[in-house]
């Protein structure tokens, strides 16, 4: 390995002015010296493409029609060259040492693992104190078993495969699962290193309200992928 391989981080955003700005520069702000960024725009129809454009020297952009976030994921994965990839959403944030952390774990151990790390989140300042009220977020950070927190090796990766296309909620999930059932190597810091934004538009509160069916789905189709590795019934 050499002493700093390349990661590449993937933004996929769809309709992000208000936050792609601030999880691109805490991208760039990374101590690790050796990151390629790459952003999706995936079909957006607000501000967001004149945003990135202003990084067009400091970036890889892709630009499809909109096709959700997990083909916003694929589409930069297979457009990216490193050999070590993570994903952010548009509107969260990292600790500018985070890829470091995460590497130097990945570099003291002989199992290349998938490394998360905890995460805290955070109410949009945006948000009236009415809004705010309204929502429940923990003091306290968590174990972050989602995409913002994860770094591991593109060959990890490819054993899992990419992530799933068809629905619009859960393509994280469904690619963890994945991830378990074959057992890979996974391991979880306890270092706060993801920042998560809070606000009325939220892709996981959007889901909760209207496709709570989609995680059943996901969650019956990992059972039954369980029983016929095992041979059960």
């Amino acid at each position: 390995m050499s002493s700093f391989p390349k990661i590449s981080v993937i933004l996929s955003v769809y309709n992000g002015q208000n936050y792609v700005r601030e999880a691109i520069d805490t991208v760039l702000a990374q101590d690790y010296p050796n990151v390629e960024l790459v952003v999706v725009n995936d079909g957006s129809t607000d501000h967001t493409a004149q945003i990135i454009e202003a990084y067009a020297d400091r970036l890889l952009l892709i630009t499809q029609v909109n096709k959700g976030l997990g083909a916003g994921r694929n589409a930069g994965v297979q457009a990216s060259n490193g050999d070590y990839l993570s994903f952010i959403d548009h509107d969260d944030c990292w600790e500018p040492c985070k890829l470091t952390r995460q590497m130097e774990l990945i570099a003291s151990s002989s199992e290349d693992p998938l490394v998360f790390t905890n995460v805290r989140q955070f109410i949009c300042p945006t948000l009236t104190e009415e809004e705010s009220l309204r929502l429940r977020v923990p003091d306290e950070s968590m174990p972050g078993f989602i995409a913002g927190t994860l770094l591991l090796s593109r060959s990890r990766f490819n054993e899992v495969g990419g992530f799933f296309e068809i629905n619009q909620v859960g393509e994280f999930v469904d690619w963890y699962l994945r991830a378990q059932e074959k057992k890979l190597p996974i391991q979880m810091m306890d270092d706060v290193l993801l920042h998560r934004r809070i606000h009325k538009t939220n892709m996981g509160r959007q889901a909760e309200a209207y496709d709570r069916q989609a995680y059943l789905r996901i969650l019956k189709a990992s059972l039954v992928r369980r029983r016929a590795s095992s041979g059960g019934f």
